[in-house]
């Protein structure tokens, strides 16, 4: 015998026509029919979408906005909802957020998913767009303790105010990735969130924010607030009450925050000797493809991939210098001392690597070897114009381990296409 499945749409729904009429017997199918369906019900808000779902699984639309469900081995039933884009895990309350969020006083969640309901929030693979206006996008959200933004887009964001207002059971937040180049207002960002212990703010960009006040109050478990150098108060003319009652927070050099003194943003900048202030600067240091690490920092001197002032990185070199070249490893542009092929750098600021490969012989940095190269060297020689350390590196042309006049003459001979080489001389 031959079993036949239902198939039902719900309201505003039009089930297609079958060609294969073999596979279908008055309004059921057979395992393997296929039918198309169309939403036919008014357009949702702009901040809403349909949702379309054959039993629990949801469905794509086709350019055409066409559904395609394949009938298997049960009765199936087609539903459509108008919601948002993000969905809810009521099992273990967590909130994922994808596409484009939308802001009514607070985001707008997914049907029947009230705040108390989330205890952890996160971003879909897909990512999430935050809208220009973000205030209280996450205010009271009382019982969340973990929230992952690690793949939200907040490049369009001008107004960060109140946006996580009383996450009173908040314990760590990592916002390194924000995009805040934008935000013009983050008072009260912070306010109440009185279990946060650690916050990672290192890649925010404050060059535009006019508005701090109270942006940390009431945070009093908060010992540590990581920044970068992108961190910048100057156009801050709000900052009343920034700190209060953060008297748990210590800056990177050790500057405690009582709470009640200076609790505006003249103490909101990195801790160094010299300049007193709450907040822990941690720095980027960026590698070119021709280095890697041969010993990172402890671990007590990272956070995440960004490192603590003082971190120490040896590095080295991973392909093979040239004969007739020397490497030339910088950072920000010294250039870094080598030992047995080990090159240390102590990280104090955003630090980018390079290094190059540059000619024995081009004494004058032009990256050609010419009459120009003989010239410079001459000039050193007389003490007219001394070698920089980078340029002695160089300028060792006939590769004895001295810098003199036999290499001035032997950069001359292999301008004059003698048959010499430049660097280490042949065995």
């Amino acid at each position: 015998s031959l079993n036949y499945y239902a198939f039902d749409t719900k309201s505003n729904f039009l089930g297609s026509r079958q060609d294969e009429v073999d596979k279908k017997f008055g309004s059921r199918y057979l395992s393997g029919a296929v039918v198309t369906v169309r939403y036919t019900g008014a357009a949702p808000p702009e901040q809403y979408r349909v949702v379309v779902k054959a039993n629990d699984t949801e469905l794509t639309a086709d350019e055409n906005g066409v559904y395609t469900i394949a009938i298997t081995d049960s009765n199936v039933t087609v539903t459509a909802v108008v919601d948002v884009e993000s969905y809810f895990d009521a099992g273990t309350g967590t909130l994922t957020l994808k596409g484009t969020i939308f802001n009514n006083s607070g985001i707008i969640l997914p049907n029947g998913v009230n705040k108390n309901n989330v205890k952890k929030i996160v971003v879909d693979s897909s990512g999430a767009t935050f809208p220009q206006d973000s205030s209280d996008l996450f205010s009271d959200f009382t019982n969340v303790t973990s929230i992952d933004l690690t793949r939200a887009d907040t490049s369009s964001v001008t107004d960060m105010n109140d946006m996580f207002y009383y996450c009173k059971s908040l314990t760590t937040l990592d916002l390194s990735g924000f995009n805040t180049s934008k935000v013009e207002d983050m008072s009260l960002m912070f306010y109440y969130c009185k279990s946060l212990t650690t916050l990672n703010m290192s890649g925010f960009d404050t060059s535009n924010v006019f508005c701090m006040g109270s942006m940390f109050e009431s945070c009093t478990g908060l010992t540590t607030i990581y920044v970068s150098d992108k961190w910048d108060t100057g156009s801050v003319t709000i900052s009343d009450n920034m700190f209060r009652s953060c008297s748990k927070l210590k800056g990177g050099n050790g500057t405690a925050c009582d709470g009640t003194n200076n609790i505006d943003k003249e103490y909101a900048r990195i801790d160094k000797d010299g300049q007193p202030g709450y907040l822990t600067g941690v720095y980027s240091l960026i590698l070119p493809d021709n280095m890697e690490i041969v010993t990172d920092a402890n671990e007590n001197d990272k956070v995440g991939s960004r490192y603590l002032l003082g971190a120490v990185v040896t590095l080295r070199y991973k392909g093979t210098v040239e004969t007739g070249y020397v490497l030339t490893v910088k950072a920000n542009g010294t250039a870094l001392p080598e030992e047995n092929g080990v090159y240390t750098v102590t990280v104090t600021e955003d630090t980018e690597i390079t290094a190059l490969m540059l000619h024995i012989g081009d004494t004058n940095l032009d990256g050609d070897i010419d009459i120009r190269d003989v010239t410079a060297f001459q000039r050193h020689l007389a003490e007219l114009k001394p070698f920089s350390a980078e340029q002695l590196a160089l300028a060792d042309a006939n590769g004895d381990g001295e810098i003199d006049i036999f290499d001035a003459t032997h950069l001359q001979m292999y301008l004059a296409e003698y048959d010499v080489v430049l660097g280490k001389q042949p065995a």
